[in-house]
């Protein structure tokens, strides 16, 4: 896997799924380091199910352990899809495709959390949209097994392995 976290390859802008997103603007190969999700790890004791803007931008790395970005950082625009490019290999983020300049740079939110209670809406406008994204555990089986390398260990972990 190739390090690549110039800020002189991605710009913030404004996003046709959601508010502001994370925009290539050079190539990424596949497997290549898009950019560092975040460096600081967080305990967060909220009750399931919750949505608050913190939760809604960590990523679950174990039982109360979050990975959350800093202010104006990448990982504060990293919107879903339900056809990412990319996806979450320790605490970076990963492309899972070659990426040419323009694309927004996008995960699925449900290799984030084993919060079954959590979920919302969709609007990545993918043509196999969800149209509402649940936690790891609902993910069919194909989508699991597409993704399973591309997410935290914790979350990969509580997929039911016979459902």
């Amino acid at each position: 896997m190739q390090k690549s976290c110039s800020k002189s390859r991605l710009e913030i802008k404004q996003s046709k799924i959601h508010g502001k997103g994370v925009f290539a603007i050079s190539n990424f190969k596949k497997y290549e380091t898009v950019f560092i999700f975040a460096d600081e790890k967080k305990q967060i004791y909220h009750k399931p199910g919750c949505d608050c803007k913190i939760c809604r931008m960590c990523i679950e790395i174990g039982p109360h352990n979050w990975l959350y970005p800093r202010p104006n950082s990448f990982g504060r625009y990293l919107n879903h899809s339900c056809n990412p490019n990319c996806g979450i290999k320790g605490n970076e983020i990963v492309s899972i495709e070659k990426i040419v300049p323009g694309e927004e740079i996008t995960i699925d939110y449900s290799t984030t959390t084993i919060d079954k209670t959590w979920g919302h809406e969709c609007f990545c406008g993918a043509i196999n949209c969800k149209k509402f994204i649940r936690s790891v555990q609902y993910l069919p089986k194909n989508i699991f097994n597409k993704y399973k390398d591309y997410m935290p260990a914790y979350v990969r972990n509580n997929y039911p392995q016979n459902g």
